[in-house]
């Protein structure tokens, strides 16, 4: 499923994960549904592009960067595991042969001025009917999909991308929802979503809301799933984390690992309710 389609030289996101989410639904029974997942590699291209041209390195050198939620309406980029080569920069330079790497968390960063800034003026370029490269980009991103699936040929730094697929339930996100996660290669060439990514109360919160966006989405075709997360949140409710929902401000997260990313068009109430 293409994460992406074009008009001329302009961008524009389709609703990935509710096709994912549909195609499950029709081909269930029929086909294997770990067949069927949606490819964010475009947008994975751009923001590790802007994250390079930020810390003065190539998008090929920023490797493990993940996407969380729901591509094309609320995600989030998390940098926890995300490494960069070939990094020269004046106080924290890289210092080893070729093979050698440096977490982004340790290199100087002010999440402010990426996501504030850096961010958004990369997508505007992207956008911009002077910028030819975007289809380019689309297309390497599908040959490089398709490489490390059939034929196992990935990048050897790269160990960590991001798909939307099916979830079992992985880091509270509810079973059958179709959800963008980070995925790893096995040995016999299936993506599987790993189990060691840091987590913590504040990052769960993110994944609470990119859930709830992508639930209400999909509550044109059937409410149920979002009823049952809002009977599931009730019964785990805490102070905090009604606080979070009911009117705390979380535009730009504490931590400046993950920044949830809302296009303009897209606003989650602040009740949980269904629409």
């Amino acid at each position: 499923v293409s994460a992406q389609i074009f008009e001329g030289s302009e961008i524009k996101s389709s609703p990935l994960n509710f096709d994912v989410q549909t195609l499950h639904k029709a081909c269930e029974g029929k086909i294997n549904l770990q067949n069927i997942v949606g490819l964010p590699r475009t947008l994975e291209y751009f923001v590790k592009g802007a994250l390079g041209s930020y810390l003065g390195v190539n998008r090929c050198s920023v490797v493990d960067l993940i996407l969380w939620g729901n591509i094309g309406s609320a995600f989030y980029v998390d940098l926890s595991k995300t490494r960069v080569y070939e990094r020269h920069g004046p106080l924290d330079s890289e210092i080893g042969p070729a093979w050698f790497s440096v977490k982004a968390e340790s290199i100087l960063f002010k999440p402010e001025e990426f996501y504030g800034k850096i961010l958004p003026g990369k997508f505007a370029k992207m956008k911009s009917s002077a910028e030819n490269s975007a289809a380019m980009i689309h297309a390497t991103g599908i040959f490089n999909f398709i490489r490390q699936w059939q034929f196992w040929g990935s990048d050897q730094r790269e160990t960590i991308s991001s798909l939307v697929v099916s979830s079992h339930g992985q880091y509270g996100v509810p079973s059958g929802l179709a959800f963008s996660f980070p995925v790893t290669t096995n040995s016999v060439g299936c993506f599987v979503i790993p189990q060691d990514i840091p987590m913590h109360h504040e990052k769960s919160d993110y994944i609470t809301r990119c859930v709830f966006d992508t639930l209400k989405d999909w509550s044109v075709i059937d409410p149920s799933m979002l009823n049952d997360y809002q009977k599931h949140l009730e019964s785990i409710a805490d102070s905090e984390l009604e606080a979070y929902f009911f009117g705390a401000d979380s535009s730009i997260p504490k931590d400046g690992n993950t920044h949830i990313i809302y296009p303009e068009s897209t606003k989650m109430t602040k009740k949980l309710t269904a629409e």
